[in-house]
């Protein structure tokens, strides 16, 4: 057979081809040439999706041409409006302008994913996925992004149907919310719109949609995400491995106000007996993770299996301690709770919490959710040693809650359940301290400005002493505790006067810089030898530890060398363990 000659001018190199190798060479141009001028919408034979997967402006698979029509104007009035309003943080906490000038679906954004995700192919996958979105009170062109590039996201092959929840949303004050629905109602896949016209809390509402679903799987996601193509094929891997597995991508952050997108190294979430989180020690890795617990804010599950388990947060109010609740189920019935680090997520992380609590969730409290975690996953034998550092002495055992305690309890007996927290964390979570129940002295610390809490301000690693009104609202107030080891601890870190503002940080067990102690006469916070005296900066509002010095009559503020403002504060204790502290009143 005679040989072929193609040469290539621009780089003077002469490449012999067989002729019957040439028709390869022209075919594989050709699609190369196809999935260029498609942006990448066409779907390859394995099933996982090409370069941008439709992610661009025009008509997307799901869409009517009524609706796309619809969309383009919607798009273009709310970008319009973008450009006369000035950077402000939105009351959802937000730069409301910024996201608003954003396109809907947007096609090029950053790529978090561990190098080994690229060259991964998955088979397809033939389960049927059921889309559960609440929201409440959402930004109207954050929450259209979450719909629209989730769904767009997901193979017509794979897509069931979506369960939009507007979960009590102020439509007065955000009319433009009232536009979802006829937007919706417009696409040309199977869902359903729900709407409370009071709010009844984000764990209510997921529950609800979960019932309602009627897909193989459920996708429960934030309606303040942005999804790449791709994310869903390595979860759906996961199911297809085990249908007992309870699987969660990673949490890429974007912080729409500092301007900054930062990833997550995809590191498992622990969470100890106060049912407070920890990063665990985990070599990075692209293959998927067995966690304690996922985050919460977005999951893959079997509809079957978790409808078996009764769902997730029976009784439960607002929102907190379900994705704890629903990770333990898993575990103790057989199943999984993995992370999967080639699946990413963009969630727009909010300045403050764009979730607004009614009346009623607020006189209940997100304390109820840590009462009956502890009340149904933990055993007698546990139930002891946590009676003093968990939630018992916060919220009552009434009646009501005790009769759904037990109810959980039957029906996790009946699939043959074992609860054993303290072998679930030896197994995956090994690094997590024991309970610190004889050495406590107190938690809930109150100062004369507001309770004492910690601030990570959207940096999972960073925890800063920070004031708060005091709230039941904020758990995390009450595990803040005082020990006898003369630290004062948060999580498994300790305080450390050696950070302006002053932070938590990996406990050295040295005393010295992380030395705490409570003067019980003048209800000072101090560090070893009086030093410091913890402190409240006016200036920026951050605390921190300055000389301790008597406070003279009548003076309440005070300056140190670099100028800045500051007072003393008094600190009480509002759950005390030990005589030697004094309680607040």
């Amino acid at each position: 057979m005679g040989r072929v000659y193609l040469r290539i001018p621009c780089a003077s190199i002469s490449i012999r081809l067989r002729q019957t190798s040439l028709k390869v060479v022209i075919l594989t141009m050709a699609l190369f040439l196809a999935l260029f001028l498609t942006k990448g919408r066409i779907w390859s034979v394995f099933g996982t999706f090409g370069t941008n997967s439709g992610m661009v402006a025009d008509k997307l698979y799901f869409e009517s041409e009524e609706g796309y029509q619809l969309r383009l104007k919607l798009e273009s009035k709310i970008q319009e409006d973008a450009r006369i309003k000035s950077m402000e943080i939105s009351e959802q906490g937000y730069n409301e302008s910024f996201l608003d000038s954003l396109p809907l679906i947007r096609t090029e954004t950053e790529d978090f994913k561990p190098l080994g995700c690229s060259n991964r192919i998955y088979k397809k996958s033939s389960k049927k996925i059921s889309l559960i979105m609440n929201f409440h009170n959402e930004l109207l062109s954050l929450l259209l992004r979450s719909i629209y590039t989730t769904i767009n996201s997901i193979h017509p092959d794979n897509f069931h149907e979506y369960i939009l929840i507007d979960d009590g949303s102020d439509l007065d004050k955000y009319p433009d919310l009232k536009l979802v629905r006829s937007l919706v109602e417009t696409f040309r896949v199977p869902g359903m719109f729900l709407r409370f016209e009071e709010n009844r809390g984000l764990v209510y509402s997921r529950r609800f949609g979960c019932q309602q679903a009627t897909g193989d799987v459920v996708l429960v996601l934030d309606s303040h995400v942005e999804v790449k193509s791709g994310f869903l094929e390595p979860l759906l891997h996961e199911i297809e491995i085990n249908d007992k597995a309870l699987v969660s991508p990673i949490f890429d952050f974007w912080d729409t106000v500092e301007m900054k997108t930062w990833s997550y190294d995809g590191t498992p979430l622990g969470f100890d007996y106060y049912l407070q989180w920890h990063l665990l020690t985990r070599p990075k890795s692209d293959r998927p993770l067995e966690a304690p617990s996922i985050m919460g804010g977005a999951f893959l599950a079997s509809r079957i299996f978790l409808k078996n388990v009764d769902y997730f947060g029976n009784g439960m109010i607002g929102w907190g301690a379900e994705n704890i609740e629903l990770s333990l189920k898993f575990w103790y019935c057989g199943g999984r709770v993995l992370m999967v680090p080639c699946s990413r997520v963009l969630h727009v992380s909010a300045k403050r919490s764009p979730i607004s609590m009614g009346d009623r969730v607020k006189a209940a409290s997100i304390y109820h959710n840590y009462h009956l975690v502890t009340q149904t996953y933990f055993t007698k034998e546990q139930d002891r040693e946590l009676k003093k550092v968990s939630h018992y002495d916060v919220i009552s055992s009434d009646q009501h809650y005790q009769t759904i305690t037990n109810n959980t309890k039957k029906i996790l007996r009946a699939l043959g359940c074992r609860i054993d927290f303290r072998s679930l964390r030896q197994r995956v979570m090994p690094e997590i301290e024991s309970y610190d129940g004889d050495t406590l002295l107190a938690h809930m610390a109150m100062t004369t400005e507001g309770c004492l809490t910690v601030a990570s301000y959207g940096r999972p690693e960073y925890h800063e002493l920070a004031l708060e009104p005091c709230t039941s609202e904020k758990p995390i107030m009450f595990t803040i505790r005082l020990l006898r080891d003369q630290t004062l601890k948060w999580s498994n870190t300790c305080l450390d006067w050696g950070f302006k503002p002053l932070q938590f940080v990996g406990c050295h067990g040295m005393g010295g810089n992380q030395a705490v102690h409570h003067d019980n006469q003048k209800k000072r916070l101090h560090s070893k030898n009086r030093t410091l005296c913890l402190v409240y900066y006016e200036n920026n509002h951050t605390l921190g530890g300055e000389h301790c010095q008597e406070e003279l009559p009548g003076r309440t503020s005070y300056r140190n060398s670099n100028n800045q403002t500051f007072s003393f504060l008094d600190v009480s204790f509002g759950h005390v363990y030990d005589d030697t502290v004094p309680k607040h009143s």
